[in-house]
């Protein structure tokens, strides 16, 4: 199966409802993009103004090199929004200040631990996806 844009975009929609009580970022909010790189398989990151410490984007890639099934490409959205989760959530996890005091983004931080696991254990016990640190091989 290749994604598109539209598909992740109501894919997102649905899955907010569903998994995340709609208490993510509107669709709207978010820039979808499809690539064809082998690796990864997804990408979530965001853009943030320093001086407000808000939110000013979020985004998902999500790549078209591999041939998986629907559900295997869910699970990769899923995986990318649990990531958007975090963003959302406890974007404090992501920062570090910089020796101004100014706040930058901490490029040290494991974006695969902590609250991430706990938004991947929750969606698979309330699915048959199994969200974890690395893609499935579905």
């Amino acid at each position: 199966m290749q994604v598109t844009p539209g598909w992740m975009s109501s894919k997102y929609s649905e899955f907010n409802k569903k998994y995340f009580n709609g208490n993510l970022p509107d669709a709207s909010r978010v820039a979808f993009s499809v690539n064809n790189k082998k690796t990864p398989m997804g990408t979530a990151y965001y853009t943030f103004n320093t001086l407000t410490l808000e939110v000013m984007r979020y985004a998902i890639a999500m790549s078209n090199f591999y041939d998986t099934t629907e559900h295997g490409k869910e699970a990769v959205l899923i995986h990318e929004m649990c990531h958007i989760s975090h963003y959302h959530n406890r974007l404090m996890d992501f920062l570090k200040r910089d020796r101004y005091g100014r706040y930058t983004i901490d490029r040290s931080f494991d974006a695969h631990t902590g609250f991430f696991l706990d938004e991947a254990a929750r969606i698979n016990s309330m699915s048959d996806y199994n969200v974890s640190r690395y893609y499935p091989s579905d």
